[in-house]
């Protein structure tokens, strides 16, 4: 079914109430606050300030340059967008939630082409209310990523590769991950559903972003160091046991649904569903393949697999013979989201990831910098970013120059046993770190003298700057 009338009155009237609940959501949190919401942000905000016009080959680090890994079209829109912001910083507040609330009209107006009204506004709610689609419109570029997949998709539905390819090579610039999943999911599809010239469409579809890879890669050559990272292994252990993840759920009802539908609509399937029904497997077996592979992040997967999932569901549920069973898979999973975005909303993931007394610390250690500061990766995130000072532990994960170094400094905060925390504190000759005395190791166990304490709001957690 292919939907080509406009839509009425109380449709429009019913996406309007969810454009609008996206947006209240989504910018809430934004005005509530005058930082950024997620560390990402400070990483993104500083390395555009260093376009000059062109991208870095590499970043600043305190022990010398490290790989500029992330390709250029998000920080040129944060740099355009400080025009209207005031800076990068101010304008990765803002870019992100305004693109995902731009996701959710594009859903509907992809979805409701292909399957009518009625799916259109529930692929339209489940992009408003997705618990990762509102966390992930704070930090990372997937969400432009994602939202550019949608007119990409259509225009290769439209016979129209060529396009398609020099869209999928403006994703690849934005985000590397929805590209991967967008190449794999069109490639699956060409082969499936084009009888001729499919080599010839792949051609034009494939050659725009592997050029457009090319070009990076050859004037970013140090960035094949980040693909090679095997940090990802060491975050496995952080995340925990995956299948009681709180999105997995929801991940297996994505599988579920996508098995039952290749198999009820084997034989009258479309390009439509062949694409997002080959998204979404794609990202199902990556998601439940975490403890095998240390290339992605847990906490990524599920934004671009559930992406997926949104738009083939609704399709799928109204398409259920027996209307009790469609109703209750439809409040089931809805009761689902709307708990995970629940668990999101007051996790504390919609506001600053540094309390106020963390920004006063970074006004008195920014006047004294004659020793090496150590301190937590988002300290360290925000501390680079609005004092432009040097700091270990950056978060900036995929591109440590010492891996070992970083691990073993991580001890510092996150072991319990004094040993390594000691070992670590000696070995790399630290003079100066930022701790919270809530944190079960005292500093001065291992030599430090605490010369200062950040405590302007009782209510937060006191952050002190030991040295010795």
């Amino acid at each position: 079914m292919v939907t080509t009338h406009k839509p009425s009155l109380p449709v429009l009237a019913v996406l309007v109430v969810l454009i609008a609940s996206a947006a209240i959501v989504r910018f809430d949190a934004v005005l509530a606050y005058d930082k950024p919401l997620k560390f990402d942000s400070y990483f993104h905000a500083r390395v555009a300030a260093i376009y000059n016009p062109l991208p870095p080959t590499e970043i600043p680090w305190p022990e010398g340059g490290r790989p500029n890994f992330y390709p250029p079209v998000y920080h040129y829109v944060l740099l355009f967008s400080s025009a209207i912001f005031g800076d990068a910083l101010q304008a990765s507040r803002f870019v992100l939630p305004f693109a995902g609330v731009l996701t959710v009209l594009a859903v509907f107006l992809l979805v409701r082409r292909f399957k009518g009204d009625d799916a259109a506004l529930i692929a339209a709610l489940f992009a408003a209310i997705s618990p990762h689609a509102i966390a992930g419109s704070y930090d990372s570029p997937q969400g432009i990523g994602l939202l550019l997949s949608i007119p990409a998709f259509y225009l290769l539905y439209k016979g129209k590769a060529l396009l398609s390819g020099i869209m999928l090579a403006v994703i690849f610039l934005t985000d590397p991950f929805p590209a991967a999943y967008f190449a794999v999911a069109a490639t699956v599809t060409v082969l499936w559903t084009m009888k001729k010239a499919r080599g010839k469409s792949l051609l034009l579809l494939l050659a725009p972003p592997a050029l457009a890879m090319a070009g990076w890669f050859a004037s970013h050559s140090n960035a094949f160091s980040c693909m090679t990272n095997s940090i990802g292994t060491y975050f496995l252990g952080l995340v925990g046991f995956i299948w009681m993840d709180q999105e997995s759920p929801i991940i297996f009802i994505a599988v579920a649904v996508g098995l039952y539908f290749l198999y009820r609509e084997r034989r009258s399937i479309g390009f439509f569903e062949k694409f997002w029904l080959a998204w979404v497997l794609m990202g199902a077996v990556l998601y439940f393949s975490y403890p095998l592979s240390s290339y992605f992040h847990p906490w990524r997967q599920n934004a671009f697999l559930l992406f997926g999932f949104y738009i083939m569901l609704p399709g799928v549920l109204l398409n259920i013979r027996w209307k009790l069973l469609r109703a209750l898979f439809l409040l089931t999973f809805l009761a689902l989201a709307a708990s995970s975005s629940l668990v999101v909303t007051l996790s504390g993931s919609l506001s600053p990831p540094l309390d106020p007394n963390d920004y006063v610390a970074m006004d008195w250690l920014a006047r004294d910098t004659s020793r090496q500061l150590l301190a937590h990766p988002d300290f360290c995130a925000g501390y680079q970013t609005l004092k432009n000072k040097s700091c270990l532990m950056d978060i900036y994960l995929e591109c440590i120059p010492d891996k070992q170094k970083w691990f073993d400094l991580e001890n510092v905060y996150y072991s319990g046993s004094r040993e390594p925390i000691i070992s670590a504190l000696d070995k790399y000759g630290i003079r100066r770190l930022v701790y919270q005395d809530k944190l079960p190791f005292p500093p001065d166990a291992a030599g430090f003298d605490k010369v200062y304490t950040a405590w302007s709001l009782p209510r937060y957690t006191p952050e002190s700057v030991y040295e010795r």
